[in-house]
């Protein structure tokens, strides 16, 4: 569709200041109840202690990596939890050869590190802050993408199963999900207003956010594929575009070899970590099968039957993104196989909350005044997995 120009400037100055004031309203309606959504978990996490004084484990808890290293089992260290001490000990100490911490990406850190100046050098309440307020823009960011994309009612409703969802509560703690859901979002909101060289800049941070972050540039090369179909000319903008997400992984690699001497020791500690924790990728057909067949509990590290069940909701999810949004789809396909692939279904309810699209999707198929009461039963099924979960987790109990 031809674009035309508004032949009043006063009216287009009218629109934009009046597009401004409904963005800031809609902006402030939905920030109002998530921000009290957070308080409320993060209140709970303290006072789940008193809910339940005897399920906390010592045992996981002193199996973990903690910094300082002789940090007593007090009530503050429940937001640190598991892989948060990994990433606030390397926002202080940065990484070293031949530590595990140096299997976490550098990006996450690095933010850390910057907001402790904030917090009077505390990089713990650094990390807390910034995990719940980026949590929190990413989620308006998202509303605001669908919302303009589609409508208010489907909007809501993706924003509702996503917050739902139980792989949403590390969300709430010092993990680098949250920076990874805010820069994809954002990503996809300034591609979406042709902001190409913002978005560039987010596919450079996204491969230093988590390995799965350098498959942006398949829903780069599919947006640049339609404006070459549309008989759009690309010019170097496009160029930085494409190639954002190659320098920020060779970025990568820059700083593990500057850090440690070697440019491959993050990809090496990942290995050893898994291999410690007896966790065998299914590499081949039949592997694969009998991993997804063999769930021996409903809930723990190996053989999880939620993380399996999730998984074959998510691929039977795929066809109708396909058909609903080829960008979406190649955002939250790799997403959704390469944990998979590489380690196997450890974790999986985790990793699977940052493929927002899937989320998208299903609200789509539960919005609408006739499914009302299905948008309800779901939220509140999501809700619940997700508050037992949470307990487990603050008490170093297993949930993703």
């Amino acid at each position: 569709m031809e674009a035309h120009p508004i032949p009043h400037s006063g009216a287009s100055e009218g629109y934009r200041e009046g597009f401004r004031h409904e963005a800031i309203r809609v902006c402030l309606r939905v920030l109002a109840p998530l921000a009290v959504l957070k308080i409320f978990l993060l209140v709970l996490v303290i006072y789940s202690l008193r809910l339940f004084p005897l399920i906390f484990s010592e045992e996981n808890y002193r199996a973990n990596f903690h910094w300082p290293v002789s940090a007593p089992s007090e009530p503050s260290r429940m937001y640190r939890t598991w892989d948060s001490e990994h990433f606030i000990y390397l926002s202080e100490e940065g990484y070293h050869a031949g530590e595990p911490s140096v299997a976490r990406f550098p990006l996450w850190p690095l933010c850390i590190r910057v907001g402790s100046f904030f917090f009077g050098g505390n990089h713990f309440h650094s990390a807390l802050v910034l995990a719940n307020l980026l949590s929190l823009l990413a989620f308006v960011a998202l509303y605001h993408l669908i919302r303009a994309r589609e409508s208010e009612e489907r909007a809501s409703a993706a924003l509702l199963v996503l917050i739902a969802f139980p792989g949403s509560l590390f969300y709430l703690f010092p993990y680098g999900e949250s920076l990874f859901l805010f820069i994809a979002v954002v990503f996809f909101l300034l591609q979406e207003r042709q902001f190409r060289l913002g978005a560039a800049v987010c596919a450079f941070l996204l491969p230093l956010a988590r390995e799965a972050g350098i498959f942006i540039v398949l829903p780069i090369a599919h947006f640049l594929w339609e404006r070459r179909g549309k008989g759009e000319r690309l010019d170097w903008r496009d160029a930085a575009l494409m190639g954002a997400p190659i320098a920020g992984l060779a970025a990568y690699f820059l700083w593990m070899h500057h850090a440690t001497g070697d440019a491959f020791a993050g990809l090496r500690a990942q290995a050893k970590i898994l291999s410690e924790a007896g966790v065998a990728p299914p590499l081949d057909p039949g592997a694969f099968v009998r991993a997804l067949l063999g769930w021996k509990s409903l809930h723990e590290p190996h053989g999880s039957l939620l993380d399996r069940a999730l998984f074959l909701l998510f691929l039977a999810s795929l066809p109708f993104l396909w058909r609903r949004d080829r960008r979406f789809f190649l955002y939250a396909l790799p997403l959704g196989v390469v944990p998979v692939i590489s380690s196997g279904f450890v974790s999986f309810t985790r990793h699977l909350a940052l493929a927002f699209p899937i989320f998208v999707l299903w609200g789509d198929w539960l919005s609408g005044q006739s499914r009302f009461a299905w948008r309800v039963l779901t939220a509140a099924c999501l809700a619940a997995v997700q508050l037992l979960l949470l307990i487990r987790h603050v008490n170093f109990l297993w949930a993703g």
